[in-house]
Formats: structure tokens, sequence, C-alpha cells
């Protein structure tokens, strides 16, 4: 008799939790909380996911000027790593060349 007291005693402490818990993941689901950034960081308007990414795909792979009045410009990275097989590494002038004494 002693035996059977404990259990159910054990069995109710265990099981009403549980089944409070069951419930209340029912009754409320828990649904993540996304904060809309400032429109002032958003830059050029608000944008999907798509759109940014088919924003940089353009960029990584077309050709644009970055700065045309000091002449810089984006390639893609495979045209980029060609040019520099053709032409070389850049390097230092020598102490010779530049005529810095050290």
């Amino acid at each position: 008799m002693r035996r059977s007291r404990v259990f159910g005693w054990v069995l109710a402490v265990l099981l009403v939790p549980a089944a409070f818990a069951w419930f209340a993941s029912r009754r409320f689901p828990l649904r993540p909380q996304v904060a809309s950034p400032p429109p002032e960081l958003l830059g050029r308007g608000h944008r999907t996911l798509e759109q940014y990414r088919e924003e940089m795909k353009e960029t990584l792979q077309g050709v644009g000027w970055v700065d045309r009045e000091k002449g810089l410009a984006h390639v893609p990275i495979d045209v980029a790593m060609q040019v520099l097989l053709a032409r070389g590494l850049p390097t230092r002038k020598t102490e010779s060349e530049s005529g810095v004494k050290r």
C-alpha cells in the first residue's frame, strides 16, 4: 500500500507539469519576434533577400565602374585572375630603381 502511494505521488509530480507544458505549447506556440531595421539603415528602400542576392550576383558577375575618375572598375573574379596571370603580380621598385636610400 505504501509503495502505491509513493508511486502515485511520483507519477503525479511528473505527469502534471508535463501535461501542462504540452497543453501550453499547443495553446501558445512560440513565434520568433523579428524586428525590422529602421528605414534609414535599409539604404535603397525595402528589399527582399532574393532581391539583395540578385543585386550581389550582378555585381560579382558583371563589369562596371567603382570610381570612373580614378579608373577603378570591378570585373568578375575569373576575368581578374586571367588578367593577373597574363600581367603577373605587381612588384615594388628596388632601392636602385626608386632612388631612395635606406
